[in-house]
């Protein structure tokens, strides 16, 4: 029996090595070289190029090169093909079963993006040796409106509150004209303010440690009374020390957040801390730009250039600013009143809060005593609004009680009819 030719004649009729094209072909694995026109029997390998058998480029089928030099083209008949030919790479299954046995749901407020848990943990973590401690951290926290700034510790059971102040009772409370940029720079610094002297005298610490009492933007940290006795255990108390709890915003230079560290600083809370993320950074001449971000200069430099650049825009962007007659030139001395006042009488709610039962009208209504001292409006409970009564269907009966009613139904009709 005669053999078949074997399709590699020529110059170079030696098998080709093996090179790393590979590829799967019938469920045979054929490994090609370079040199020469190898026939896989669907196409020729030229060089690492792959060209179809019969398919020319007249629409002409064609056998093509048979031999040819690394990296060599075909005739006008074969042409490359786009593709490989039935290839498929390894593709590695990251996401497999035993990543979904493993995989453990993160907590509800990480979720919900609220709670940095890491920064938590140092934060709330308290030495050994100092038991049961309460550690205290000051919350800003920013929304689209106003600024709330906190004084909480942490427990088992949950956050407890110290006390708490919001940029929403500058206006109500402290002489700012108008609800007016309650969430910019001057209203974090005046809300941390407001807070540290809330709470300071609330621990009755208010007349020891009064703070900057002259608004300035050099920094100022509060000193210990007890510094002067040389080592020695003093009789006043220690500065009221609490730690910047930023959550997860960003704490870039001149953030608002900071605005409310300088305002707790000036207020007399002591907290640790340095200058570099003020407006200006570190620089010689921070203190200027601080001193001006205070008073709300910053806000009216901006009025004045766009009042000049675009007299429409800014008066649509100022609108309320016009209502609360508040401008560029009157602005230092509107904050500066309101910094006034929040000295004098910084608030606060009484942590006992007592209600008190009137009648009025015909009407229950409990009156805290905190709100009406401190002029807020008193809670009126309304009365509640009871759910509507569900319709049942009655229990469906079995034979030997739907006898029974019978039974009883007419011994009644019996005993009416002899009565009668």
């Amino acid at each position: 029996m005669g053999s078949s030719p074997s399709p590699y004649t020529g110059p170079h009729s030696a098998r080709p090595a093996a090179s790393p094209l590979t590829r799967f072909m019938g469920g045979v694995m054929h490994v090609g070289h370079g040199h020469s026109g190898v026939d896989y029997g669907c196409g020729r390998v030229y060089g690492h190029t792959i060209v179809r058998r019969g398919v020319g480029a007249n629409g002409v089928g064609g056998e093509g090169k048979k031999s040819g030099t690394r990296g060599a083209r075909s005739s006008e008949q074969d042409r490359p093909v786009d593709h490989p030919v039935e290839a498929m790479a390894f593709v590695k299954l990251v996401k497999n079963n035993a990543h979904f046995k493993r995989y453990q749901t993160k907590r509800r407020r990480r979720r919900e993006g609220k709670t940095d848990y890491r920064a938590r943990k140092r934060l709330i973590t308290q030495d050994k040796n100092k038991f049961n401690t309460p550690k205290y951290r000051m919350i800003v926290r920013t929304s689209n409106r106003y600024v709330y700034c906190q004084i909480a510790w942490a427990t088992l059971k949950g956050d407890c509150i110290l006390a708490a102040a919001c940029s929403k009772e500058l206006p109500q409370k402290y002489g700012l004209p108008g609800a007016v940029g309650l969430k910019n720079w001057t209203a974090c610094y005046a809300t941390g303010f407001l807070l540290a002297r809330r709470v300071l005298k609330k621990l009755k610490l208010d007349e020891l440690y009064k703070g900057q009492e002259e608004v300035s933007g050099e920094d100022y940290t509060v000193k210990s009374k007890n510094e002067d006795n040389k080592g020695k255990k003093g009789k006043d108390p220690e500065p009221f020390r609490v730690c910047l709890d930023v959550g997860l915003q960003t704490t870039s230079t001149g953030a608002r957040i900071f605005g409310a560290l300088k305002g707790a600083l000036d207020g007399g809370l002591d907290i640790p801390h340095s200058v570099r993320r003020y407006p200006c950074g570190d620089q010689e001449d921070y203190a200027e730009t601080v001193h001006s971000y205070i008073l709300g200069k910053h806000v009216a430099d901006y009025m004045e250039h766009l009042e000049e650049e675009d007299p429409e825009l800014y008066k649509t962007h100022f609108s309320k600013y016009h209502e609360a007659e508040v401008n560029a030139e009157n602005m230092e001395e509107v904050w500066e009143s309101v910094y006034e006042k929040i000295r004098e009488d910084p608030g606060g709610l009484i942590p006992c809060v007592m209600r008190y039962l009137l009648r009025a009208g015909g009407w229950l209504v409990y009156v805290d005593l905190a709100c009406v001292l401190h002029g807020a409006a008193a809670h009126v409970k309304t009365e509640k609004k009871l759910p509507p009564k569900k319709k049942t269907k009655r229990a469906k009966l079995c034979a030997s009680q739907r006898q029974d009613r019978i039974r009883q139904k007419m011994e009644s009709f019996q005993k009416a009819q002899a009565d009668a």
